[in-house]
């Protein structure tokens, strides 16, 4: 059988996609024999398409194999398939899907509702938000089952858990005032200091806790896990940072008060040579009554307000 036979018996089929190679089209026109299993998955399933074509038409197994150089039970098995309803696809290979795990899907669910529902110190262990080690100490507990963390990890992302931080800001924060101040307010603000030869500085306030900061613990994806504070110590601090990244800071116990921004406000002023421009954000400290008027007894810092509106929400 010709090449241009088998063109013209398989209509339907590309030719030249499944003789786009010059090494297959080289073995059928010398009809030498084909080794299937070097052919790239796209080429093989051409093939296949080709040998059902024939054999629909009417050849049989052993006519095809010697007109395409193949082998007679590589013909057979490929027309055993397609009769099987399995197709002329790639056969998947390795194992099944979930054949190689150690917990069964029951003792998946399980595991999954105990940390949704629950956190580690609720179920007795020394943890107080989920992680890795937590979870593989769970199922030992649970099923006697000594999992790698690595393998735990895996459970974990399967199921849609994913490490996060709990929620601690507000999401009311506006995104189009916040690029308005950064686009159009902020840029004023910078020419104006040049102008004045004036310094920007930038002020917030913080807290210094004797527990972690930031932790993580696996919870489902998009609903963070709720952390429950334990009794702490706290010390509060007030800063301004300039661009240049020269820091001042002061520390205080209590919350803030108008007395507390006042005297950050004055020592703030005594250490610096230049005219200050302060950024703050709308803490409602920043607008009270003893706040507003210093600005008019002390040189430095001019003799007019512009509260930044907005701010607070995007950058505190």
């Amino acid at each position: 059988m010709s090449f241009q036979q088998i063109e013209r018996r398989c209509q339907n089929i590309n030719p030249a996609e499944f003789f786009r190679t010059n090494w297959v089209q080289l073995c059928v026109m010398k009809r030498e024999r084909i080794d299937a299993r070097k052919l790239d998955p796209a080429a093989r399933e051409q093939l296949r398409k080709v040998v059902i074509r024939l054999y629909e038409r009417g050849y049989r197994p052993t006519q095809i194999a010697k007109d395409l150089g193949l082998r007679r039970p590589t013909v057979s098995e490929w027309i055993a398939r397609v009769k099987a309803g399995q197709g002329t696809g790639e056969k998947k290979r390795g194992r099944r899907v979930g054949s190689g795990r150690r917990l069964t899907p029951a003792q998946e669910a399980r595991i999954y509702q105990e940390i949704v529902a629950k956190t580690p110190d609720r179920l007795g262990l020394p943890y107080a938000l989920w992680n890795a080690q937590a979870v593989r100490m769970l199922i030992r507990r649970s099923f006697g089952i000594d999992l790698p963390k690595r393998t735990v990890r895996l459970y974990l992302q399967r199921w849609g858990m994913t490490p996060q931080r709990p929620v601690k800001r507000a999401y009311e924060r506006d995104s189009a005032a916040v690029k308005q101040w950064l686009e159009a307010t902020y840029p004023r603000i910078q020419a104006r200091a040049r102008q004045e030869q004036a310094e920007i500085h930038w002020g917030d306030e913080t807290g210094v806790v004797t527990v972690e900061h930031a932790p993580r613990g696996y919870a489902p994806r998009g609903k963070p896990p709720v952390l429950a504070q334990s009794k702490r110590e706290r010390m509060n601090l007030i800063a301004s940072i300039t661009a240049q990244g020269k820091v001042r800071f002061m520390l205080y116990p209590d919350t803030l008060k108008a007395a507390i921004l006042i005297e950050f406000l004055r020592r703030l002023i005594q250490d610096t040579e230049r005219k200050v421009f302060l950024i703050l954000d709308n803490h409602r400290v920043h607008h009270s009554s003893g706040v507003t008027p210093l600005q008019w007894t002390v040189p430095h810092f001019g003799s007019e307000s512009r509260p930044c509106a907005g701010y607070a929400d995007a950058r505190s």
